[in-house]
């Protein structure tokens, strides 16, 4: 299981998803100008994604699950 949090090829748009095994559930918001310090912060809860710019939630997507190990280990 992993979770990945990235810009999208080279747009401005965000893709936020987690992953079991090759099969994976994302969630993109667009409108994040590389130009600019944005705080991004992402969770997964139950079945349920959400991802926050600056503190407001910009999207949210019911996923039906969520990673078997919740525990990072490894951040890159």
């Amino acid at each position: 299981d992993n979770v990945v949090l990235s810009n999208y090829r080279t747009t401005s748009t965000i893709d936020w998803s987690v992953r079991q095994g090759s099969t994976y559930k994302n969630l993109c918001t667009s409108n994040f100008d590389s130009a600019t310090w944005t705080h991004v912060t992402v969770t997964v809860k139950g079945s349920t994604m959400k991802l926050y710019k600056n503190g407001a939630l910009v999207g949210t997507k019911t996923v039906r699950w969520e990673p078997n190990v919740l525990t990072r280990t490894n951040h890159i």
